[in-house]
Parts: structure tokens; C-alpha cells; sequence
């Protein structure tokens, strides 16, 4: 059982986490509040995680195999996935620390105050209310066997225009 201390932080973060989706503002307002950037770290990791383990590690067990070649040389298709599985939660929490680098950069050029630790607990939590959202949207498409690996990298954007016109919104 873990300690009271791990309770209380694990349960502040599902409170964050479901805030990204019940109040994005409010949810900027609390990370505010958060010293550091552990916060966002743990947000993009945790993504980072359910992208390897329910996108990649199941279509790497079903030994399936891009339908185009990767892009990263060296590593062959058949390996591809597998690789993915790794690398994801390592490579997502590294893009976070340099787009975070960049909007603080960004910011201190342009003569605005910044708080990098704040930008990339941001930058984490967006990534993960977002990615959570995306990962049964990838199942879909894989169940309808899409193959096109762009298409599947855009298909969120035109579902979300899709479901707009049949809201009438």
C-alpha cells in the first residue's frame, strides 16, 4: 500500500489530469501553483507510456509491419514497432523539454516573463489529455485496418470536423 504522501500526489495528479478535460484554464491556473517541472515530466511520461504499451507493443506482438518504410535509418521495418515501444516515453519527454525550451526562449526574446517549469507542466498535461483521447482513435483505425500511416496521423483532425458537422456546431 503506499504511503499517505504517495496517495495524496498520485491522487493531486488524476485531479489534474481530468481538470485537462473538465477546465483547461483552471487546469493552467493549478500547474501554476507547481514548483518545477516534475509534474509535467510525470504527465508526458505517463503518456509516453500508454502510447508504447496500448499503440505500439500490441501491433509489435501481432508481428505487424509498417506499411511504409521508417524514416529513422538503421532500424529495419520488422523491428520498427518494437523500437517505437522503447523509445517513446524517452523521445515525447525529450520533445517536451525543447518545445518548452523554445516558447521560453521565445519569450525572454520578445522581453516576456517565463517560467520554463510552468511551460513544460503545461506542455505535459496538454500532451496527455490529448494523447489519451487519441490512443482508442488509433485502436479504431487499426480495427478498420487503415495502413496509411499519414492518414492516420491526420484522421483526428478531420473526425473532429466530422463530429462538429453532425453536432451542428
Amino acid at each position: 500500500m503506499p504511503a499517505p504522501a504517495a496517495r495524496t500526489a498520485l491522487g493531486e495528479f488524476l485531479r489534474l489530469w481530468f481538470l485537462g478535460y473538465a477546465g483547461p484554464s483552471r487546469l493552467a491556473d493549478r500547474l501554476q501553483q507547481k514548483q518545477g517541472y516534475v509534474w509535467g515530466v510525470a504527465a508526458q511520461s505517463l503518456r509516453g507510456v500508454l502510447d508504447s504499451l496500448l499503440v505500439y507493443l500490441p501491433v509489435t506482438l501481432l508481428h505487424r509491419i509498417p506499411p511504409m518504410q521508417p524514416f529513422i535509418p538503421g532500424i529495419p521495418p520488422q523491428e520498427y514497432y518494437l523500437f517505437l515501444t522503447v523509445a517513446t516515453p524517452f523521445v515525447l519527454v525529450l520533445q517536451t523539454f525543447l518545445v518548452a525550451g523554445f516558447i521560453h526562449l521565445a519569450l525572454r526574446v520578445l522581453g516576456r516573463p517565463s517560467q520554463l517549469g510552468l511551460i513544460v507542466n503545461i506542455a505535459g498535461f496538454a500532451a496527455l489529455v490529448v494523447g489519451a483521447v487519441l490512443i482508442p482513435w488509433d485502436w479504431m483505425w487499426f480495427a478498420l485496418g487503415a495502413a496509411n500511416q499519414y492518414l492516420l496521423g491526420i484522421t483526428p483532425c478531420y473526425g473532429c470536423d466530422a463530429l462538429t458537422l453532425l453536432a451542428g456546431t
